[in-house]
């Protein structure tokens, strides 16, 4: 028995994580108004600190999509690279299932659209970029099967 994960700790860190996405949410939006950045340091710590509490809960829910989308959303890393190295961990970890699981593999395809949505806002894709972009989604979507 105790080899299970306790359900009610889980709900409690799954509504701390997503009570820190909001205020972190919150936050950006007020910067945005107020055209100002003195609370950056608050978000990106809020940030920081979501991420960990949903990658708690990914090691325990790894096919849970609704925990990799806050996960994702919360990612400001530079190219995300926190993101990959969840993904690639979970993916090391479940690798000799019997079954596979999808959320890993939907996460990665879903950075590879967030990464192309920064680039996009940040006018720095080319055509020649986007290709790659759709190239490594195809064979991410191969790979899972």
């Amino acid at each position: 028995l105790d080899d299970y994960p306790n359900p009610r700790a889980d709900v409690l860190r799954e509504f701390v994580a997503e009570c820190l996405a909001q205020l972190a949410k919150d936050d950006d939006d007020n910067q945005k108004e107020n055209g100002g950045t003195t609370t950056e340091i608050i978000t990106t710590t809020t940030r920081a600190e979501c991420r960990k509490e949903t990658a708690q809960l990914l090691h325990l829910h790894s096919d849970n999509w609704e925990f990799w989308k806050l996960f994702l959303a919360n990612d400001d890393s530079p190219g995300m690279k926190e993101s990959e190295s969840m993904i690639n961990e979970i993916l090391e970890k479940v690798q000799e299932e019997q079954y596979p699981l999808r959320g890993p593999h939907l996460a990665r395809i879903e950075r590879e659209k967030l990464l192309c949505l920064k680039k996009k806002l940040t006018s720095t894709a080319t055509d020649k970029s986007t290709t790659t972009t759709v190239s490594s989604l195809v064979a991410q979507m191969a790979a899972y099967g």
